[in-house]
């Protein structure tokens, strides 16, 4: 049997990557986290920044702001992947399994995201505009 994410769970799952996105950037912002460029640094921050709003105002997302949790998650992997090929183009093939844990937290969040979002009666992708109520 899986295990079934709450708001309340998912609400802390957030917290705690927005925690860990934050340090891991300040990290970089002072100069200790190797090769990451500053600007990537600033634009991680803004993303723990946006998993900490998520986090305090989920459930009021699930209902109105789906559209905004869904990005964050999209452009948060897209991150992790510029900065997966920044590294391996730089010769450090250490990356992959940051870069993979990345992607798996990410599918994680988004996947009971989805299904909270369901049960709640929002639907998460909306019907296309070609369809006839009828």
């Amino acid at each position: 049997m899986a295990m079934r994410e709450t708001i309340r769970s998912l609400r802390i799952y957030f917290f705690i990557v927005s925690l860990i996105m934050g340090t891991a950037t300040l990290a970089g912002l002072n100069g200790q986290g190797g090769t990451l460029p500053k600007e990537i640094a600033i634009v991680g921050m803004l993303f723990a920044l946006s998993y900490l709003i998520i986090a305090i105002k989920l459930e009021s997302f699930l209902a109105n702001k789906l559209t905004f949790v869904y990005s964050t998650l999209a452009a948060t992997a897209i991150l992790a992947g510029v900065v997966f090929w920044g590294e391996s183009s730089a010769g450090r093939v250490s990356g992959i399994l940051p870069f993979g844990i990345k992607l798996l937290i990410m599918w994680y969040l988004y996947k009971n995201i989805k299904r909270l979002s369901t049960e709640q009666g929002k639907p998460s992708i909306k019907p296309s505009s070609n369809q006839n109520p009828e």
